[in-house]
C-alpha cells in the first residue's frame, strides 16, 4: 500500500464556544459498513478515503496479548465457537475475522490481528488520532496492571497519536498516573453521578453512546474535556451533534460522512 500524505495534526481546540470547528468522524472498529469491524482491511479503507482518526476495541488472548476484537465471544465476526480469551494469539491468528453473517465470504479470509499490526500501519499516517478501547470485561481475568502496561508499550511508535478509553475508570486514571496518557471515559449512564466523577478528576474526552444524551438542544456537561458520540450515521443527527458543541463524532459508514462539511456550533 503507498503511503499516504500525513493528515494535519489535530489540535485540541481553545477557541471560545462561538468559534465553530470542524467535527471530527472518527471510524467506529474502521469502517464496518464496508468491511469487517476491528479489521486491518477496514481501518485501511477508512483511511486511504482520509479519516482522520479511528476507534478500535481491544479483548485478550489466552497469553495476555492485545487482540483487536470487540466481543469477547468469537461466533458472531469468526463463526469460530469460544472466547478470544480461550486461544493464544497463533491460534487465533488462523482464524478469519470475515463476519459470515453480514458479508458472507466476501473478505475471507481476514485474519484477526493483533494490536501491533495496527501501530505498523498507522507508522504511514502520522497525525491520525487512534482512539483504542479496552474492553472492561478484559480485567476479569487479566490485572489492569499487567494488560494496560503491554498496550502501552505496543503504541509507543504512535503514542503521540493514541488515546486510551473504556468504560472502565479505573484502568482510566491508572493510565493517567502512570503514562500522562490522554484518555476518554465512555459514559454507561449520562447523570449527576458521572459528572462528579469527572469534575474531581477531569479526563480529556467523555465519550456517550448519542442516544443517552439529553433530549434537548443544550449542549452537555462543560468541562476541560471534549466531547465525543457514537454512533451516528445520519447526516441531520451529525449537524444536531455539532450544533450542540460535539466536534468528535463516532460513525460506522466513515465514507459517507467525510462527504459531509459539519461544524460545531
Amino acid at each position: 500500500m503507498a503511503t499516504a500524505a500525513a493528515p494535519q495534526p489535530i489540535e485540541k481546540e481553545e477557541q471560545s464556544v462561538s468559534e465553530p470547528v470542524d467535527v471530527v468522524w472518527v471510524g467506529h472498529r474502521g469502517y464496518p459498513e464496508l468491511y469487517p469491524e476491528n479489521s486491518l482491511l477496514g481501518i485501511a479503507k477508512a483511511l486511504e478515503l482520509g479519516a482522520r482518526a479511528i476507534e478500535i476495541d481491544l479483548q485478550v488472548s489466552l497469553e495476555g496479548e492485545p487482540v483487536l476484537f470487540h466481543d469477547e465471544e468469537l461466533f458472531r465476526v469468526t463463526g469460530n465457537v469460544g472466547a478470544v480469551r480461550d486461544y493464544p494469539m497463533a491460534k487465533l491468528r488462523t482464524f478469519s475475522a470475515h463476519e459470515p453473517h453480514r458479508f458472507g465470504k466476501q473478505h475471507f479470509p481476514c485474519p484477526i490481528a493483533h494490536l501491533a499490526d495496527v501501530v505498523d500501519l498507522l507508522r504511514r499516517y502520522p497525525g491520525v488520532r487512534l482512539f483504542v478501547e479496552l474492553k472492561a470485561e478484559v480485567f476479569q481475568t487479566v490485572p489492569r496492571s499487567v494488560f494496560l502496561p503491554k498496550v502501552w508499550q505496543i503504541l509507543q511508535p504512535i503514542r503521540q497519536d493514541c488515546v486510551l478509553i473504556s468504560f472502565d475508570l479505573y484502568v482510566l486514571r491508572l493510565a493517567q498516573e502512570q503514562f500522562g496518557c490522554p484518555v476518554g471515559w465512555v459514559l454507561t449512564l449520562y447523570d449527576q453521578q458521572s459528572l462528579a466523577r469527572i469534575r474531581y478528576k477531569p479526563v480529556d474526552y467523555v465519550i456517550c453512546n448519542v442516544r443517552k444524551l439529553p433530549l434537548s438542544s443544550e449542549r452537555p456537561w462543560a468541562g476541560p474535556w471534549e466531547w465525543f458520540v457514537y454512533d451516528v450515521v445520519d447526516e441531520a443527527l451529525a449537524r444536531t451533534c455539532a450544533q450542540r458543541g460535539v466536534r468528535w463524532i463516532e460513525t460506522w459508514d466513515i465514507g459517507s460522512m467525510l462527504k459531509l462539511e459539519v461544524k460545531t456550533a
